[in-house]
């Protein structure tokens, strides 16, 4: 549970699943330990490599790569003028020094100390992905399985969908309640609620790989 204030906020279930270590396990186990409820998810990439043994170097050169890798494909293009085409793409800038002598500050002192740095930069970035699901035990697998749409792109451009992390956001019944709400079903009230949070996020957050809005 995630608490926030205000009485519309008392109680919101969020619920993250690192993909690096949902793919360790079997499918089954992930599907076990997602939620059977209704809402929105949205895919970001994991900063943290994780790596065991690794030193506190190798880890620090890791991350900034990590935050400097952009698409192998860029697919938004569009004509100026008669003669001109243009491109849009991600050009993630380097750490400024000050940033840098502080991540390796904090990767030198261990990784509790880097770990809440690296967990907010991975969930609160602009997503790659949003997503709706009925039933978020059916959906979020699929991504995992590499049978959506998203993961095969992101196969595509050169990234792992295992260096992800998805945040889903469930609907609660009622709203200010400690359940979560039985899973939905197409046209009925969760599906209209989940189909506009879907289209407001992405038109908020322009996520990368969505290409509509509803």
């Amino acid at each position: 549970m995630l608490e926030m204030v205000g009485p519309f906020y008392e109680q919101v279930r969020l619920h993250v699943v690192d993909g690096r270590r949902a793919g360790r396990g079997s499918l089954a186990v992930l599907k076990e330990s997602l939620p059977e409820a209704s809402g929105i998810y949205i895919w970001t990439r994991r900063l943290d490599d994780d790596t065991s043994g690794a030193t506190g170097r190798q880890r620090l050169h890791s991350m900034t790569d990590r935050m400097q890798q952009t698409r192998e494909v860029r697919p938004e293009a569009g004509r100026l003028g008669r003669y001109r085409r243009v491109q849009i793409f991600d050009d993630p800038a380097a750490l400024t020094r000050s940033s840098h002598t502080r991540l390796d500050d904090l990767t030198t002192a261990g990784k509790t100390d880097i770990g809440w740095v690296l967990l907010a930069a991975s969930m609160f970035q602009r997503p790659l992905y949003v997503g709706k699901a009925l039933n978020f035990k059916d959906r979020i697998p699929m991504h995992f399985k590499s049978e959506t749409t998203f993961a095969k792109l992101l196969d595509r451009d050169g990234f792992d969908i295992k260096d992800c992390l998805v945040t889903m956001l469930a609907i609660v019944d009622p709203p200010n309640g400690a359940a979560l709400a039985p899973p939905g079903k197409r046209g009925d009230v969760s599906d209209l609620q989940i189909s506009l949070a879907e289209s407001l996020v992405i038109r908020a957050s322009h996520p990368v790989y969505n290409v509509r809005m509803d």
